[in-house]
């Protein structure tokens, strides 16, 4: 008998475990559960914002919008003319860029398990919250998602008022300071982000249980394996590797 290979990890499982670890969350906590799922996405969002910082302070590089795209840590592949840059927004002065994306895998493996609803926990703080990790100054407006029907996601950089001529910029700065980690990596810092915020309810241990079942029946027996070595990490710092 051969040998199961192992599940590669991308950003469909990192979804999916989102959905799990949320859904489980929001039917055993009921009214509590909307908080805590909440608190756990704010919670990743600017511990994963507060590493880029580290990297880019230990590599002398200032807390600005071309920082922050030169050090996200991860890297996903989307269709060219489903990942849209429309021009700088003419009013109000200065223009900033906004995004716009209509495709996104992780709303894709939402749709696919018919999770959007908890998926829209996910896109409602994740990525305000990583940018007030990278830096509080900074910011960003979300006026639209996929996961709420809008048909796209709508992003205001309001500190992006250059984005086209820093392409270059950016480039120079991951190559100093940027780090791609892996999706058990921060799949793992997904499922801690959890437990940090479950674990101040008698049901933490029950609820992940539940998840990590759900997600097993999604992708087979084990599909977290991947996970163990980092399972004592501590996500509010760099990893060893950096």
């Amino acid at each position: 008998m051969q040998n199961k290979q192992p599940l590669i990890l991308d950003a469909e499982h990192h979804a999916a475990l989102f959905g799990c670890l949320a859904r489980c969350t929001l039917s055993t906590l009921e009214e509590q559960g909307p908080a805590a799922v909440r608190e756990a996405v704010i919670l990743y969002g600017n511990q994963r914002g507060a590493r880029m910082a580290m990297r880019a302070k230990a590599a002398g590089l200032p807390l600005d919008m071309a920082t922050y795209n030169a050090t996200r840590e991860w890297q996903v592949v989307i269709p060219g003319a489903a990942h849209q840059h429309p021009a700088y927004k003419a009013d109000p002065t200065p223009a900033y860029y906004v995004s716009l994306s209509s495709s996104c895998p992780w709303h894709a493996a939402w749709e696919k398990h018919g999770m959007l609803e908890e998926g829209l926990y996910y896109c409602n703080d994740v990525d305000v919250a990583l940018l007030h990790g990278f830096n509080p100054e900074l910011r960003l407006t979300v006026t639209k998602l996929l996961t709420r029907g809008d048909g796209y996601c709508e992003m205001h950089w309001q500190d992006d008022l250059d984005h086209k001529a820093a392409e270059e910029l950016v480039q120079e700065r991951a190559a100093a300071a940027g780090k791609v980690m892996g999706w058990d990596y921060h799949m793992c810092h997904l499922y801690c982000s959890f437990i940090s915020v479950l674990s101040k309810y008698p049901q933490c241990r029950s609820i992940l249980n539940a998840a990590r079942e759900m997600f097993e029946g999604l992708y087979g027996a084990g599909a977290l394996d991947a996970l163990t070595p980092w399972m004592t990490c501590n996500f509010a710092s760099l990893p060893k590797e950096g």
